[in-house]
């Protein structure tokens, strides 16, 4: 027909009235990708730690339960790591630092408590004496920083989420591991008493060593942050 001028009888190529979607990141897409793959970092660390645990829970296979060698040092080991990253913070963190000072304290007596075999050949409460001669200066130096600084070191890391694992770790220690390795619970499920005790200690031992575990993980965590965050 005429007023169609060379387009008679031409198919109609869709092809070239395609749009392609490309993939485009905006800033926002960017940061939150960055932040997932943190978290997929953060789960392959906690991997790492609960794997080491699981290893010096085998390598206590050799020493039997008479004595808690491999599983003692490991405790040490992880204990005296999350100290460390808190005491090493305070010094970055001049304006938290009696606060910050204070969670290093907790953990270093935590740490002083669990060398108490070294000190059972002269008392069983011998232990106490390095934990006074460590606590009563550091309260003294904590207490001349001043109040404010104790409570703004606190509170920030109250208000972290480091604390929640902290908390956890914490109340698995001082409760769940002492009533998960009670006697009285085993010999429930276990009427030989040499299998009830073998089950017993490497129970609490095993909730132990995974509440220091959750300590070290929380230290490591908390300390990013905050390095991190000062650094941007």
């Amino acid at each position: 027909m005429p007023g169609r001028a060379g387009g008679a009888g031409r198919p109609f190529d869709r092809r070239k009235h395609q749009t392609v979607n490309e993939v485009r990141l905006t800033e926002r897409d960017s940061a939150n990708l960055k932040t997932f793959l943190r978290a997929i970092g953060a789960v392959l660390a906690c991997c790492a730690v609960y794997l080491v645990v699981i290893g010096f829970l085998f390598l206590q296979t050799k020493h039997g339960t008479d004595t808690e060698a491999a599983l003692e040092i490991a405790e040490d080991i992880m204990l005296g790591a999350a100290a460390v990253l808190f005491f090493a913070l305070a010094r970055k963190i001049p304006e938290e630092r009696a606060g910050i000072l204070l969670i290093a304290g907790f953990l270093t007596a935590l740490f002083i408590r669990e060398q108490d075999f070294a000190f059972d050949a002269i008392s069983h409460s011998a232990w106490l004496i390095p934990e006074a001669v460590f606590l009563v200066p550091l309260f003294w130096y904590v207490w001349k920083r001043g109040l404010s600084e104790t409570l703004e070191g606190l509170g920030n890391f109250v208000r972290s989420d480091s604390f929640v694992l902290m908390a956890a770790g914490v109340a698995m220690l001082l409760v769940f591991s002492r009533l998960y390795g009670s006697g009285s619970l085993w010999k429930l499920f276990i009427s030989d008493p040499d299998s009830m005790y073998i089950a017993k200690r490497i129970s609490e031992e095993s909730m132990e060593i995974l509440s220091y575990a959750l300590m070290t993980i929380s230290a490591g965590a908390y300390y990013v942050r905050r390095i991190h965050g000062r650094a941007s």
